[in-house]
């Protein structure tokens, strides 16, 4: 499930709790991103196990924010967050990356892959693509600090279950299998990125070995 809607479904019950399951098991959510879990719980309960990534940073890079920590004040007003998107629109009116109709009229990752952008801004979900085109030369780095300093805030994906599932037992074997070691490994060897953090900053051989000419510890 998509980060922003876990509040809806898990707010008017269509979503399982997995907190005691969790508990029960001992499933070990230590080994994802701490703001990854967090972001899929509601009232102090579980309702995910992570399966995916993704960033929006230059906000929190430029020390601003999205929306206020009580959830109850938007942060767009605030002189850092537009400083923040200011950065975007600085690129454009300097003329160092194409225009918006040109990144609507053509696909940017295949205008990197051609050679027609120097740089691009992507996620490790991306390499495979990129490391499996014949003549690319290309490298990856970690993202600049910005004027508050180095900055991510994850979005990303959790394997839930259904509140009304009629195999309840079954639908938490899976998802523990999907929040599992081995599958990270299946998924990592595959050449996507893996969030279980044994898999990544010790036996990530497999992902590195799929995108072999990358700088993979930019990704640890």
């Amino acid at each position: 499930m998509n980060g922003p809607r876990i509040g809806l479904y898990a707010s008017q019950g269509a979503l399982m709790p997995i907190s005691d399951r969790i508990a029960e098991d001992k499933v070990d959510l230590g080994k994802f991103p701490k703001s990854l879990v967090d972001l899929y719980t509601l009232d102090g309960k579980q309702y995910g196990i992570p399966t995916g990534p993704g960033t929006y940073n230059t906000i929190y890079q430029a020390g601003g924010q999205v929306i206020s920590e009580d959830k109850k004040k938007s942060g767009y007003d605030d002189p850092a967050t537009i400083e923040g998107l200011k950065f975007w629109k600085g690129l454009l009116d300097a003329g160092v990356s194409p225009s918006i109709q040109q990144m609507t009229d053509n696909d940017p990752i295949e205008m990197f892959k051609s050679g027609k952008l120097a740089m691009w801004y992507d996620g490790s979900f991306d390499a495979p693509q990129y490391f499996r085109t014949e003549g690319l030369n290309a490298d990856v780095a970690p993202l600049p600090a910005g004027p508050g300093g180095e900055a991510t805030i994850i979005h990303g994906l959790a394997s839930v279950v259904y509140a009304k599932t009629p195999h309840p037992e079954q639908a938490w074997e899976f998802l523990k299998f999907l929040g599992s070691e081995t599958a990270n490994r299946i998924q990592a060897e595959s050449g996507a990125v893996s969030l279980h953090r044994l898999q990544v900053t010790v036996e990530g051989q497999q992902w590195k070995t799929c995108v072999s000419a990358s700088s993979a510890s930019a990704f640890a």
